[in-house]
Order: structure tokens, then sequence, then C-alpha cells
């Protein structure tokens, strides 16, 4: 697979597992990761309003983070090209936007069918659900993308005794095909 540049929607980002997957992989190389500060504003309002139990500087922190974590993730600039899209969902035209000008081969998005491949495809871009991006990694670089497994598990020790328990957040994150994956391999984890 060619080196990937995926700008990661706000849905992926709002759940914690999936956000802990794919930050992980993307710092350690298998895919450069891009977003932007509207795309931060979306899962971060998302995730104070439907989660109060989470404090507001925790998310801010995460958001921090998340910026740091990788070289250059932030898209900016692509205002302009907003107005000339049409998607199904009028606000998403500005995450195609930003896949555009960021030069992304990739948009990964739960939401797959608000980005029909007849818009994406003469701008070169893909978009694709991350349960088959992460499955398409683990394909791609299955040792690598172990060892990344390992690290988040490693982290978790304490509130994520076991592979099987993580296996079934994956599956809880919708990420089921990605799970029964890693779960051939699990020997390799051991």
């Amino acid at each position: 697979m060619a080196q990937l540049v995926a700008l990661i929607d706000a849905n992926v980002f709002y759940g914690m597992t999936t956000t802990d997957i794919v930050m992980e992989l993307a710092k350690n190389g298998l895919f450069t990761a891009r977003w932007t500060n509207l795309i931060h504003d979306e899962w971060t309002y998302h995730l104070e309003r439907n989660r109060p139990d989470i404090a507001p500087p925790l998310i801010a922190r995460r958001r921090r983070t998340m910026d740091e974590a990788v070289r250059d993730p932030l898209i900016s600039g692509f205002e302009p090209r907003i107005a000339g899209l049409m998607l199904p969902d009028p606000n998403d035209r500005h995450v195609l936007a930003a896949a555009m000008h960021g030069q992304c081969t990739h948009i990964v998005t739960f939401d797959v069918s608000d980005f029909p491949a007849a818009v994406l495809a003469p701008h070169g871009i893909e978009a694709i659900h991350p349960d088959a991006f992460l499955c398409a990694l683990l394909t791609e670089d299955p040792n690598q993308v172990l060892a990344c497994v390992a690290l988040i598990l490693g982290r978790m020790k304490r509130t994520m005794p076991t592979f099987e328990t993580y296996l079934a957040k994956l599956k809880r994150a919708h990420l089921g095909q990605f799970a029964t994956a890693l779960a051939t391999h699990m020997g390799s984890l051991s």
C-alpha cells in the first residue's frame, strides 16, 4: 500500500478506543494522519454535550495531545474550497475541502455514505470506514500493527487486563472486523 494520507473525521475521534488505535498507528508511521480545527471542534462539542462525566479540561488536553503526537496534523487554508462542493450532507463539505487541500488519499469516517465515491474519485480520495482502514493496515504490516496494539495494552494494564477484553472493546466501538483479524494473531501478543 502506498503511503496513506488520511483525513480523520470527527466521528472517529469521538470514541477513545478508536482514537487510541488510530493515533498509535499514525504515531508509529503506518500512515499520515491529518485533521482540522473544525474537526476538533465537532468531536469536542459532541463529547462535552453527550458525556458530562468527562471534564472539559480533559477533553482539551486530549485535543492538544493529539496535535502533538504526529507531525503536522492540522490542515488550514481549505475554507475557500467549501462553497463549491456538493455532498449529501452540506455540513460535511469542510471535511472534503480539507482532504483535497491537504492532499489526502483517504477520508476515514463512520459515515462513508456521506462521501460518495463519484464525488471523491476525481480528487483521488476514497472514503473508508475505520474498521476497513484498520484491517488494511493490519494486512499491510501485521507486525507493526500488533506492536502498536501491544503498546496500547501495556498502557491499559489496570483497566484492560486481557487481549480478549480489548477485542470486546473494539467490537463495541464498531471495529468488529479489525477485532476478528487481530484475534487471528493472538499468539503474537502473548
